[in-house]
This record gives structure tokens, sequence and C-alpha cells, in this order.
């Protein structure tokens, strides 16, 4: 693959990540040296940690698909596949993107994707933890299988926009682009270039019917669903009773209290 680019980018640069935090720093570096593409090969996670740090700047993201998921390359048709990826960089043709942006008790950031509270974070910490030598769809179906086994919903306060109120859902998606999980639509009506942030809620359902329910979502069609709420806003805080995992663009994070938001057209994308 180094080839390939480098055939693309004759002055092209490799930087190798080698622990967290790597691929935000690396991206900082870039910005302060005038770089004007920047390209991040990897998952969702590193993909949005190099984005976040390109924000506002002057600079290009570009995107190799390289992980789990690759769920933003499928909503800005840039891969999931390598080869398609390679042909959108040597394009040259760019997009300017929203970014949805959180804060938490302790830290803040961006996201390029979609963030959640409930049972897609679990699904990620499963993930994680091993489940990663799957890959795409297959990792998050055999995932999900397993989280659902001991999964329980806790009550959630949500603030959206100017309404509040209490609910114990199976998962809360604040979504900037379309899918997590591998293609899974969670919120097949959002768009990278509206100024919003589309809010899925499920509530909580017994197992047997998520599971009757859960193929709807690789089409897009779960938002019929009873024990579906979908909404846009601009703005939306969960609050819980106390720490919980919370999922921003396939990684987690650990906080009582996460406000999202959204930064219109703030990141310029190769597609």
């Amino acid at each position: 693959m180094e080839f390939q680019l480098k055939r693309i980018f004759p002055t092209l640069e490799v930087l190798e990540t080698t622990r967290s935090g790597d691929a935000a720093r690396l991206a900082i570096q870039c910005v302060g040296k005038g770089v004007d593409l920047v390209i991040a090969a990897g998952g969702d996670g590193t993909i949005s940690q190099v984005g976040g740090q390109l924000v506002s700047t002057p600079a290009t993201l570009g995107i190799l698909p390289c992980g789990t998921g690759n769920d933003l390359a499928r909503t800005l048709g840039v891969g999931p596949e390598i080869d398609l990826a390679l042909s959108r960089l040597e394009s040259g043709v760019e997009a300017v993107i929203d970014v949805g942006e959180w804060c938490s008790d302790t830290a803040e950031g961006f996201f390029l994707n979609v963030a959640g509270s409930g049972f897609d974070a679990a699904v990620a910490d499963k993930i994680n933890s091993g489940i990663k030598r799957l890959r795409g769809t297959p990792a998050y179906v055999a995932a999900v299988l397993s989280t659902l086994r001991s999964f329980r919903p806790e009550p959630v306060l949500i603030e959206v926009d100017d309404d509040k109120f209490e609910a114990t859902n199976m998962l809360t998606a604040i979504a900037n682009a379309r899918c997590y999980g591998g293609g899974m639509k969670i919120a097949p009506r959002a768009s990278v270039a509206d100024g919003l942030l589309d809010i899925v809620l499920v509530k909580k359902v017994s197992k047997v019917a998520f599971l009757r329910a859960f193929p709807r979502v690789f089409k897009g069609e779960h938002l019929s669903h009873p024990a579906v709420t979908y909404r846009q806003a601009q703005k939306i805080t969960l609050t819980s009773a106390g720490i919980r995992p919370f999922l921003i663009d396939g990684e987690l994070i650990a906080a009582r209290q996460v406000t999202l938001g959204i930064r219109p057209q703030s990141l310029k994308v190769r597609v």
C-alpha cells in the first residue's frame, strides 16, 4: 500500500503510530508543518483522532480504511475497499463536512461519525476486548449476540435542544454520518453537510424483540419500529446517575455527563 501511495504522492512521508494518542499527536505536527493533505490509515477511531486535529485548519483529511468497521469511509463513498479509497485520494476532489463535538466532565473532543451510549457502547467494549480478530459486519454481529446476554439498560436524563426527559433506552445513538458497526445504517437519514445531529433512541425491549428487529438496521429500515424514536438537533446532553461508558467513533470514554453538538462545514476531506 505504501508503494501505491508513493506512486500517487511522490513526496509522501509515512508516520507510524506506536501507542495510544499518537495519531492525534502526529496530525498536530502535520498541521504545524503546513501539510496540505494528511492521510489517516486505520479504522474509524484513528480517522477520527486525525480528523479532529484538522478541524478548522487549511489541511485536508485523506482516508485509507484499514479498520474493523470503516463506516465513515462508507458514508463518504471512499471505502471500505482500499482500491476505491486510493482512487479517491488520487482524484483530488474535496468536500467540506460537518464535525460533531463533545465534552464530558473531564475531557472534550470531536467525532466524525457516530457517538452513543448504552448497548452500542457495550458492544464496542466487547469488540475492543477481543472480537477484533474478526472484521467488518461479522465482528459486530458476534459482539451484539455476546453482549445481549448480560446487558441491562439504565435510566439516563436526555436534553435535546430545549426538551428534557428521562428514559431507559437500549441505546442512544448520536450521528453525524449514517453508519456504524461495519455497515449498520443506524441513522439512514443523516447527512454530513446539514448542520444537524441525527438522534436515534431505542427503548428497552425484550431480548427476543431486539433480535427480531436487529436485521432491519442493516437496511436502515428500523426507524419505523415502535420502539425507535428519531429526531434531529444541534445539541444533546446525556446525564447518568454514575460513570458509564460512552462511545465516540468506535472508542470508549467513561463519563457521567456528555454534551454533544455540531460544528458545520469545518473539515475538508478528499472524496
